[in-house]
């Protein structure tokens, strides 16, 4: 069984990257992942990443704050928003909140890998675009998602998630890996 609040990602073969995307993601290559993993089945929230502050494991969430820097565009740190996603951190603190809970920042493949399966899908859910923000929290949307701004709660794209079961994994924010 997966530790709490983790899936378990099986070892496998993907093909990772694609030839139609940026020039970051090309080529696309295949990519064997030999040893399963377990990664969060949800992204890093405020609240947790306070936790680790309080600890004095992790410093503050400072990357890209400026004065009045909050709210919809901003980094989360209203108190109402103490279950969306930690952002506004760079990849040293995410490696810090990592030690603190005991675990580690995937690589770039185990990420993906966790994200698109093993079918070669272009999204977590499949390969049609997000309709709703139970797929994912992007710019865009349509319906009773349609007006909001910023980040959403973790775990709220419940329609989207990976083919091991984490959410999250198609937008709301970019999530830092090791590599």
């Amino acid at each position: 069984a997966a530790p709490p609040g983790m899936v378990l990602v099986p070892a496998g073969t993907f093909t990772m990257g694609k030839d139609t995307e940026g020039k970051g993601d090309r080529p696309a290559h295949r990519v064997k992942i030999t040893h399963a993993y377990y990664i969060d089945r949800l992204e890093v929230s405020v609240e947790a990443y306070a936790t680790c502050i309080d600890a004095g494991a992790c410093s503050p969430r400072i990357v890209h704050l400026k004065k009045n820097a909050s709210g919809l565009w901003g980094c989360n740190v209203e108190k109402d928003r103490t279950s969306h996603p930690a952002n506004c951190i760079d990849r040293k603190q995410a490696a810090a909140y990592c030690a603190f809970v005991k675990k580690r920042l995937p690589t770039e493949a185990e990420w993906e890998y966790a994200a698109r399966g093993d079918d070669e899908r272009d999204f977590p859910w499949g390969n049609t675009a997000p309709t709703s923000c139970t797929f994912a929290i992007v710019s865009g949307m349509t319906g009773g998602c349609g007006d909001r701004k910023g980040t959403s709660a973790v775990g709220t794209t419940i329609e989207g998630k990976s083919p091991f079961g984490a959410l999250d994994m198609g937008g709301n924010v970019w999530e830092w890996v090791a590599d």
